[in-house]
Order: structure tokens, then sequence, then C-alpha cells
């Protein structure tokens, strides 16, 4: 039986809470594992360690050594390189997302850059093993840090819950473009709105659609100012699980534009619900949606232009892409994830 902690501070966070979710509820079928989570609210089935302090607090490990023993647990999982600093009762692995704050696009202020850096390095050098989601990541740690380490790649999968069948409806309005992101500079919105803005003005029953957290301390300020009152551009916010399905259903098509990601998982959200996808051609998005999604060259107006009016006149075009989606997201099923967590946990234990 393996004894695993697991901590489920950001649950909550978008990306990784999703990961988190996924894995646990694969893990809880496992009856070889017994798992216990780290957190600041039980899930349902799981074992619980409450934690008091902050997620990001330095003094979160020194929190541990009270509230566990060194022979309660085989491995400690942390995904997210905030690990509790000064912790080391176990073996440890931690997944690592992405480098961002290590690239020179990263929008954070300095202080954050080297916070986030320092952290990072610590958790990497201070692991036992290290998991990230995707080859590209895989690629950056191993820039940054040479190949002192073991990296396992554990593929992130769709929500369980975007799988499931529930009464949808309609948004107000009929064709629409669909973008699920925040406002930072990273997404690359500003870009994408410029370049739609001709094809808009051209189809005045034409929408676009953001779905996202809009109060982001880091958010584009200069995209919010330019297309809030605009009356073809909606900026919805965060939205609830059913909504966000609904809009991904009715799009005419979905927009990921982002200059860096770690892995991405819109894109794959909108495959699920019969979307096609249109995604700018980062390394991250080929590694992911393959041959799937229609790719724009970064800073080229016209490519994505041309894209959408594509999908928007030529319905051949469309359904091949929605098939070609719904294809590729078997790729990143639940169930591939956790067989792919299982080998790594069984590797760290030999």
């Amino acid at each position: 039986m393996k004894r695993i902690l697991v901590d489920i501070r950001m649950i909550d966070s978008a990306g990784i809470g999703v990961f988190v979710k996924n894995i646990l509820y694969g893990l809880r079928l496992e009856k070889d594992i017994d798992i216990t989570l780290l957190g600041y609210a039980p899930v349902e089935g799981f074992k619980f360690i409450r934690a008091y302090s902050n997620k990001f607090s330095i003094f979160s490990g020194l929190e541990l050594y009270f509230r566990v023993l060194p022979k309660d647990f085989d491995l400690f999982w942390t995904p997210n390189f905030n690990v509790p600093i000064l912790f080391f009762y176990y073996k440890r692995i931690v997944t690592i997302h992405d480098l961002y704050s290590f690239e020179k696009i990263a929008d954070y202020s300095l202080l954050k850059k080297i916070l986030i850096r320092l952290w990072t390095s610590y958790a990497i050098k201070s692991s036992h093993f290290i998991s990230t989601v995707s080859e590209f990541s895989k690629k950056r740690i191993d820039f940054f840090y040479g190949r002192k380490k073991d990296i396992y790649i554990v593929y992130n999968s769709v929500s369980q819950f975007m799988q499931t069948n529930i009464e949808l409806t309609r948004p107000p309005n009929s064709r629409y473009l669909l973008f699920v992101s925040s406002i930072r500079k990273n997404k690359n919105l500003g870009f994408a709105l410029d370049s739609i803005y001709p094809i808009l003005k051209k189809n005045k029953d034409l929408f676009v659609y953001i779905i996202g957290d809009l109060e982001t301390n880091l958010r584009d300020e200069k995209v919010i100012r330019k297309y809030q009152d605009h009356p073809q551009v909606v900026f919805s916010g965060k939205v609830s699980f059913s909504e966000l399905k609904s809009f991904y259903q009715y799009a005419n098509c979905f927009i990921f534009p982002s200059l860096y990601e770690g892995f991405g998982i819109p894109p794959l959200e909108a495959q699920t619900m019969g979307c096609p996808v249109i995604a700018s051609n980062i390394p991250t998005n080929k590694e992911i949606l393959n041959e799937s999604a229609l790719f724009f060259e970064l800073g080229d107006g016209e490519s994505l232009q041309n894209n959408i009016i594509s999908i928007l006149k030529n319905s051949n075009i469309r359904e091949r892409y929605i098939q070609l989606g719904k294809t590729n997201v078997n790729r990143f099923s639940q169930e591939n994830s956790v067989n792919s967590f299982l080998k790594m946990i069984n590797y760290v234990k030999k």
C-alpha cells in the first residue's frame, strides 16, 4: 500500500486545479494507494490534513513538522513550484507546469520574478523527482537546469465534468468567436482582437466573447480600455461550468492566440464540445493540438483573419476540424493522465 500525501493548496487555481482534480478523481479507484490531502478544505472521499499557513508562505514547511510524522507517508506530491520549504520527511515529487517567470516575455514585477525563480529552483533541486505537463516544458527545464534529474511528463487531461451531459442554454448572440482566457499580456488578446476587428466591421452580426478572470492585477489594461465599449466584444468574466460548456458548444470557433503556455487546457475543452480551434503556432500548441487545429504565425494578423474566414465561410473545413479535434482529445483522457501518474510514482518508489 503506497501512502501518498498530496498538496492541494492550489486546487482552486485554474489550470493547476483542473490537473490536480483529474488525477485525484482517477486515483480514487486505485486500491493499493492510500491518499491524504493537505489543503484548506476537504475533498469528499479522501483523508484530509488542514493547512493554515498561506500557500506561498515560507513557513508552510515548518507547519508540517507539527502536523505529520516521518512514518506517516511514503511520498509527498506538490503539483506546483510552491513546495513547503525545509520539509524533508518524505520523497517528494514536484510538478513544474512551466518556467514562464524565466522567460523574457514574463510580465511579472522584477521582485516577483526573482521570488518565483528562487522558489522554483529550490523545488527542482530539493525534490527527488520532477514531473511536468508537456514536452515543451520539459525542454525548458532541461535548458535552464541541465539534465541533472529525470523529468517525467504527465499530460493534463480534459475535466471529467466537461464530458458530462447537462442541458445547455444557447448564448444570446448566435454567431460568435470565443476566447477563454485571462487578459494577461502573454495571452495575446490585444493582437487577436486587433486582427479580428476588420472582420467584425464587415459582419455586424458577428460577436466576440471573452470568458475569464477580469480581476487579475496583471491584466492588459490597453485591451480593456480599447474594447470594453465595443458593441460586438463582450467581456463575460468568470461563468458557471454549464455556461462555459454552452459557450464552447455554440461558438463558430475557439481562438487561442497565446505567446506562451506550459500546456493549455481550453483548446482541448473546446474540441471536446465540438468547437473548431484556431491557435498560435507556439511549440506547446503544436505539441498538444498536432494537426487538429488551424494555426497562425505569431504577429501575422492576416494569417489569423484567413483562418477565421475559412471557418466562417466553409462548412466543410469547419466540420473537418471539429472531427479532428474530437479525435485529438482522446490522447488527453483522464485515464491516460492517471496511468502516467501511476507509472511515475511506481518509478519513484523503486
